[in-house]
């Protein structure tokens, strides 16, 4: 049996107002349905969840935490079943792992007791698993943890730190050789800086080269060399000249990617020596090279210090349309366009710092067309100047514009279409997905780049085969015919899409696919909804029919049985009324016991509530169902203010004051109907009061105007904003109704009074606020 199965059938739950168990129904209903929501969110993570207890000692230190609920991805990120650790302690769950629990316990303790939030990355030895954790407080202690596994993250971020240091290190070592000849400073520096510098541990790495019969020390190196981890052998044009040899002063392990930079750096320094030994051989040959340089297709050029030209080549004079003789009266800079002068300056200045520039971009003023986009390489060297070559890519410049404006049109295009766009490989991997299609599963680009087509998002299983076959059918080349499928956005809501594939051909070719995607959950969704509502607003209809004179007979039932009922109980009451008032005033003269004048308190609160009760329903089939007529009368409203007010003691502490009841105020109002309603009025802000010594009840009569204003005043229970404006002035209806009731009466009182007041002429106006009391006042027409 269902949680709310137990509550359709539970016999005090059948015996509140329809309306009331209606709410009650609809209301337990919305909170499975969120609950529901919540634990389809949770056990589909791909995040884990696990809420905890903290458990503290007399002092509020943190001792251990208790599992009290896991998800599926949890258990798969720590290999921890549900099963072995619900309702067990960390220390329990991970033995052996001390220094691990005490850490986490400490920082979870720390989040519960300052009620707070946290988001922080650690390391778990015992797991050997980086994870990023939210963690916040709940209630009583419980703390919820929100798990990803970053492992990948944090090693792909150490390779990363490697890869910079490598490339560090190969940019160190081509300033070094860009500044010496000399191979004992270069295999000094390398050994000390260089190579330390593009390891894990750099103050800790030390390493031993042998070169050529003549050995190159680190300032680090233990007197053992025999315990090294990494060895590598220095081979020039296939003949061993020598071997470096690379460890740690304290036990570290190397990693593989460690012993790749070694190896790389290894080859580098081979090539320099090579370079070096080769240097003899390149001036040698400076002659045969100056022809080659005259004679080449690219511009080349020396310029001194200032970038005046020293020396330009045919190519150059060529590409610019100077002359020799005016290019050697020029300088770079004055040959500079505006646009790139800056850049320029800026270029040549990192040339004379780091001596070599690759493959930066510049602009040169022509001496009768266009200016001409170059690619500079080039090179500073000490009492020469500036040696480079200028590659013309003015071509290339343009086209490239003309293809990067086509690409943005087309990106613009794609990115904001207003159906999904998918492109696949001809390998049926996404390349790239536009805008809409991640609106409406709630995916990132991320999320779907690099996935094959059948794993772009939660398919509902009904559909997987059909999207295995197209993926077969796509591969084979055949042509697919649109089709619909249906699957699950990122918060789980089943959708519905018509896709079409469309191949994209290179020279006759299928190398991509397209596939344009639209939404049409809600078209399918209404079509299905609107077929369902016809037949239920059918069978609706013909319930209601059946109910509407179900409701009637019961309606005259219940209007018969309260007129019935408050004269059958009118009749021995009265009788019952009089004998108790009898006994009452004969206890004002004979001297009674506590315990006697106790249980005749007693009986007298009885009867009066029942008679006050009975009035209220007699009153209520009166006015609701006989519609009574009421008989004016000219009054004086004070005396019977008064004579209400002296009914009421002060058996609750309740402070009651009638100072500012004036003498002599007279309207013309039903007798009987204007003592119940300023009766129901003040008893109803005695009974809600909270009876305590600072409780007070202020009951007010003055003349406003053309009125004369009762008004009551107390700092009672008060009513929320949503019962005041809605249920306040109904028949047997109490804020504090059912099971949680808290205080006497029907209910009917405030609507008995209204009805009474409207029937006179007169003004009702009611303002609360809960827990800070009430206000109801009443205008009469003088």
């Amino acid at each position: 049996m269902t949680k709310l199965e137990e509550l359709l059938s539970d016999e005090e739950f059948n015996k509140l107002d329809t309306n009331l168990k209606n709410k009650l129904i609809s209301k337990f209903n919305e909170m499975e349905d969120e609950l529901g929501r919540f634990n389809l969110i949770k056990n589909n993570s791909l995040t884990g969840y696990a809420r905890h207890k903290m458990i503290f000692d007399e002092n509020g230190k943190s001792l251990d935490y208790v599992f009290l609920e896991v998800n599926e991805k949890f258990e798969e990120m720590t290999n921890l079943k549900s099963t072995n650790i619900l309702n067990k302690g960390l220390k329990e769950t991970l033995k052996g792992s001390e220094f691990d629990s005490e850490n986490w316990i400490s920082r979870y303790g720390f989040v519960v007791k300052k009620k707070g939030f946290e988001v922080f990355e650690d390391f778990s030895s015992f797991f050997n698993k980086w994870y990023k954790v939210s963690v916040f407080y709940s209630a009583d202690d419980e703390f919820i943890t929100l798990f990803d596994d970053v492992t990948d993250i944090k090693n792909k971020e150490r390779d990363l730190n490697l890869r910079v240091k490598q490339l560090n290190a190969f940019h160190e070592l081509g300033k070094l050789t860009s500044e010496t000849n000399s191979l004992e400073d270069i295999f000094d520096v390398f050994v000390n800086d260089i190579l330390p510098n593009s390891l894990q541990y750099p103050d800790i790495a030390f390493g031993v080269l042998d070169f050529d019969g003549k050995r190159y020390l680190s300032s680090k190196v233990v007197e053992d060399l025999e315990n090294f981890s990494i060895s590598s052998d220095v081979i020039i044009n296939g003949k061993m000249r020598g071997n470096l040899k690379v460890g740690y002063l304290e036990d570290k392990l190397f990693l593989p990617e460690e012993k790749e930079n070694v190896d790389d750096l290894v080859e580098r320094i081979c090539n320099v020596v090579d370079r070096l030994s080769t240097h003899k051989i390149l001036k040698l040959s400076e002659t045969r090279y100056k022809a080659v340089v005259d004679n080449s297709p690219i511009s080349m050029f020396i310029a001194d210090e200032n970038g005046n030209y020293l020396y330009v080549n045919p190519e150059a004079i060529n590409l610019l349309g100077f002359s020799e003789e005016e290019l050697l009266n020029l300088s770079i800079p004055e040959l500079l366009t505006q646009e790139y002068l800056e850049k320029g300056i800026a270029v040549f200045k990192e040339l004379k710092e780091n001596k070599i520039v690759y493959d930066s971009e510049l602009q040169l003023k022509s001496k009768n067309g266009p200016p001409v986009d170059i690619l500079l390489n080039a090179s500073f060297v000490e009492n020469v100047g500036y040696i480079g070559q200028a590659i013309d890519i003015s071509f290339q410049n343009k086209i490239s514009g003309q293809l990067e404006e086509s690409l943005t049109k087309y990106k613009s295009l794609f990115d904001n279409a207003p159906s999904g766009v998918v492109n696949l490989s001809k390998n049926l991997k996404v390349l790239d997905v536009n805008n809409y299609v991640c609106e409406i599963s709630g995916y990132s680009k991320d999320y779907y780049v690099g996935k094959h087509i059948k794993d772009i998002a939660n398919i509902s299983a009904k559909d997987i085969p059909k999207l295995l076959n197209i993926s077969k059918d796509l591969f084979l080349g055949k042509n697919i015919k649109p089709f619909n499928y249906d699957w699950f956005d990122i918060d789980g809501n089943k959708r519905t899409s018509f896709a079409n594939v469309v191949p994209l051909k290179l020279n006759g070719k299928k190398e991509s696919y397209q596939i344009s995607l639209v939404d049409v959950t809600e078209m399918v969704s209404l079509e299905n909804n609107l077929n369902i509502l016809t037949n239920e607003l059918k069978e609706a209809y013909e319930v209601l029919e059946k109910k509407n004179v179900e409701l009637i007979i019961a309606n005259n039932i219940k209007d018969d049985f309260l007129n019935n009922l408050s004269h059958e109980i009118r009749t021995p009451l009265t009788g019952i009324s009089s004998g108790v008032d009898y006994f009452y005033e004969l206890s004002l003269e004979q001297v009674m016991d506590d315990e006697q004048m106790m249980f005749l308190d007693l009986i007298k609160g009885a009867k009066d509530r029942l008679l006050r009760t009975i009035t209220n329903l007699q009153s209520y089939v009166d006015l609701y169902v006989q519609d009574c007529n009421l008989m004016p009368e000219r009054i004086n409203v004070s005396d019977y203010v008064n004579k209400i007010i002296s009914k009421y003691d002060s058996n609750k502490n309740i402070k009651i004051s009638n100072e500012n009841v004036m003498d002599s105020l007279f309207v013309d109002v039903d007798v009987d109907a204007l003592k119940i309603s300023l009766d129901n009025i003040i008893h109803n802000s005695i009974n809600y009061s909270k009876n305590n010594n600072s409780s007070f009840v202020k009951v007010d009569l003055y003349e406003e105007n053309e009125f004369v204003v009762f008004r009551v005043e107390d700092n009672g229970v008060g009513m929320s904003s949503e019962y005041l404006k809605n249920d306040v002035f109904k028949p047997f209806n109490q804020e504090s109704g059912g099971f949680a009731k808290k205080y006497q009466g029907t209910g009917s009182g405030l609507a008995v009074t209204k009805k009474f007041l409207e029937k006179s002429g007169a003004i009702l106006n009611v303002v609360s606020e809960k827990e800070k009391g009430t206000v109801v006042e009443v205008k009469f027409k003088k």
